[in-house]
């Protein structure tokens, strides 16, 4: 009995493992495929938004926003939010840098992610300009951030 208890024991340990396995290698699959999309469409979607956003076309840009930032940002809040920055989204930046987060998984919760910086130098020297988290989120690059500096 103490041999059977063992053996079934050492399965169901082994069993465990390789199911756990399984799931962390469909996990980093699905990361690889997430970073991929990110870095073939992450710049080309922050910059769509911020030219929605300097064309006064704040429905476009709000479509563009990721499930959960609408869940957290109602449109209401969204215009003011950029009614705020106005000012400061009538011009282009000049220079932008974007970088995909390698490091997160899937299978952890915690989503694949990029930051777009976008900025420009002011007449004093100082440096204004925007962030965007974008995110990879059922097959489609959204913006799931949005923080302006002046």
């Amino acid at each position: 009995m103490r041999r059977v208890l063992k053996w079934f024991v050492l399965l169901v340990l082994l069993g465990s493992s390789v199911v756990f396995a399984i799931y962390l290698w469909t996990a980093g699959k699905r990361a690889d495929a997430d970073m991929k999309a990110l870095d073939d469409r992450g710049v080309e979607t922050a910059e769509e938004f911020l030219q929605a956003l300097r064309d006064g076309h704040l429905e476009e840009a709000y479509r563009l926003t990721s499930a959960d930032y609408r869940k957290r940002t109602s449109r209401k809040k969204f215009d003011e939010l950029i009614s705020q920055h106005q000012e400061l989204l009538k011009e282009p930046f000049k220079d932008h840098k974007f970088r995909v987060d390698r490091t997160a998984m899937s299978a952890f919760g915690k989503k694949v992610s990029g930051e777009y910086r976008a900025w420009r130098k002011t007449v004093t020297g100082k440096q204004e300009g925007a962030t965007l988290t974008i995110l990879h989120e059922d097959g489609i690059v959204k913006v799931d951030g949005v923080t302006f500096s002046q």
